[in-house]
């Protein structure tokens, strides 16, 4: 039954996506993980994998929160308490109530699809880098987030992994320094309210016609009286709620089945035709790239956040050559940590700017840089008998090409060099190995004195 839940899940997500999805249609963080299938570059003669620093995006999820307790919840039960909805309304409002049942007990939680996710990622890097873990008793630095969810993706990451080694020694930890730095400077709050960034996504919403979907949208499931009393940006918040509605399903495929409900019970896209969902998925990705990712300066506040966790990445890999004290540093996160780490690393096709709405799209896809379970692997190999090394990178379990930095053999990067241009870039930020990342988080500037 093990072997074949994963079969059953790619089996009910290939029926939901195609009753769902239009061709070329980005879900965008909210899209499954792709599972990798190229094999990787052999390293240059004589070297050999030996550690392993890893961070990683928790993976699919239910909802974070209640629905009940959402506008458009509200907004649908008091439309219906008046006799306000349509018939498409009528529809939507069954097929809310049938999400939030489902759901109400499973908020925050990772999915079984999100197990499996989890798993096999942890399975494949023994597959992959069995020299890394090849001790009696490995031993792995596990740090997560004070969210339920990072901690139940390490435990499903960790089952994959142990499918393939026995007996590890683990430590585990919180660090919220190093993985929620977002929520830790109170600049980078104030950005994410209202920074610049809001001009470009206006921009960008103008030209697509947003406000004028978000209200036919409304229109499509109220009467007229009802629809004309909604405020402008209560319909924007309303028609992005439904499409969120129906993204989130991709990862809950086995619990639609457990709930006794076939994709129709849900079919949240009937409502939209394709060229409407793709609309709200380039507003939507847009704003991922320009709160979390490059946006138009990819040294913004958005980027610098992610300053504790290069440093921590570098510490870990001088220790682990100076002092080998793990075989693997295994960190989980949120999107909102790996997207500004991408970009701090200079990271090919996850660290490019763009200055206006319409070139987002060419810079930059959300559903390729973090979708569910999205990872960012640094490989550290050793040459044999010397003290020489160079290091992989992996974005997504892909091989990462590093902006600005030339590979001794693609995709590997001498660690000397590797090392001083991340000191360097550290030092560009106002920040060194030695700094203190929580004070760095609390003393960065306002969104007004970027450059």
């Amino acid at each position: 039954m093990k072997k074949a839940l994963p079969l059953l899940l790619l089996f009910f997500s290939a029926q939901i996506i195609q009753a769902q999805t239009c061709k070329g249609l980005s879900l965008g963080t909210k899209t499954v993980y792709p599972a990798p299938g190229s094999p990787y570059s052999a390293p240059p003669a004589g070297y050999s994998p030996v550690f392993i620093n890893y961070v990683g995006r928790h993976g699919a999820r239910h909802m974070t929160k209640d629905l009940r307790e959402s506008d458009t919840y509200r907004l649908l039960q008091r439309a219906d308490s008046v006799r306000a909805l349509s018939a498409d309304g009528q529809k939507l409002w069954q097929m809310v109530q049938r999400l939030a049942g489902m759901e109400r007990k499973e908020i925050k939680n990772i999915s079984s699809l999100g197990k499996s996710e989890q798993q096999g990622i942890g399975r494949r890097m023994v597959e992959k880098f069995p020299a890394v873990f090849n001790t009696a008793h490995p031993s792995l630095n596990v740090t997560v987030t004070k969210e339920v969810r990072t901690v139940q993706s390490a435990d499903a990451f960790l089952v994959g992994l142990q499918q393939k080694i026995t007996a590890p020694v683990m430590r585990r930890q919180v660090n919220d320094t190093i993985l929620r730095f977002y929520d830790l400077s109170p600049a980078y709050q104030q950005f994410k309210e209202g920074g610049p960034w809001t001009a470009t996504v206006l921009q960008l919403e103008t030209a697509e016609g947003y406000s004028q979907l978000s209200r036919r949208t409304a229109n499509r499931f109220f009467t007229t009286a009802f629809a004309n009393n909604i405020k402008p940006a209560d319909q924007q918040t309303f028609a992005a709620d439904v499409v969120s509605y129906a993204n989130i399903l991709y990862s809950l495929p086995a619990e639609i089945r457990e709930a006794g409900m076939g994709d129709r019970d849900l079919l949240f896209t009937q409502f939209f035709n394709c060229d409407e969902l793709k609309k709200f998925s380039l507003v939507d990705n847009a704003e991922e790239f320009l709160v979390k990712g490059p946006g138009t300066d990819p040294s913004g506040i958005q980027v610098r956040i992610a300053v504790p966790l290069l440093i921590d990445f570098i510490r870990s890999t001088d220790n682990a050559i100076q002092a080998k004290p793990y075989n693997a540093e295994l960190r989980f996160t949120h999107a909102e940590a790996i997207a500004p780490f991408a970009v701090l690393m200079n990271i090919q096709g996850a660290s490019t700017p763009a200055r206006t709405g319409t070139g987002i799209a060419k810079a930059w896809d959300a559903s390729k840089v973090i979708p569910l379970s999205a990872n960012i692997q640094w490989i550290l190999y050793k040459k044999d008998n010397r003290d020489e090394y160079l290091v992989q990178f992996l974005l997504n379990e892909k091989e990462a090409r590093i902006e600005g930095l030339s590979p001794k053999q693609f995709p590997y990067y001498d660690w000397r060099a590797v090392r001083k241009f991340y000191t360097d870039r550290l030092a560009k930020l106002q920040a060194s190995l030695d700094t203190d990342g929580l004070a760095y988080l609390k003393g960065l500037a306002g969104p007004k004195s970027e450059p």
